[in-house]
């Protein structure tokens, strides 16, 4: 399982947009979901066995990329720029998104 991990700035992934200001892409994996762990927690469970939701530890992941992330947009002098969310309708993805 890979660690969640900061934001890699890319050359290629930032383009003028007509405005004059720069636009980046952030690109985010979902946190540890829950079919992919060795026991089930007890209290949890997948309502959908093809759409699972996030561990514990996918939660805190995803809050932990979503901390990174605005660290690193302030950092690039983003903080106050809007933002666009663009997620797949999984259950995984929308959770881990929910931490932005």
């Amino acid at each position: 399982m890979v660690e969640a991990q900061g934001p890699v700035p890319n050359p290629e992934t930032t383009f003028q947009d007509g405005s004059g200001k720069k636009c980046i892409f952030v690109f985010v994996r979902h946190g540890e979901r829950l079919d992919r762990v060795d026991k089930i927690p007890a209290g949890q469970r997948i309502d959908f066995p093809y759409d699972p939701p996030l561990t514990d530890k996918g939660k805190n992941q995803a809050a932990q990329a979503g901390d990174l992330t605005k660290k690193f947009l302030e950092g690039k002098g983003y903080s106050d720029a809007p933002v666009k969310f663009i997620s797949s309708p999984h259950l995984r993805t929308l959770q881990t998104t929910a931490f932005f």
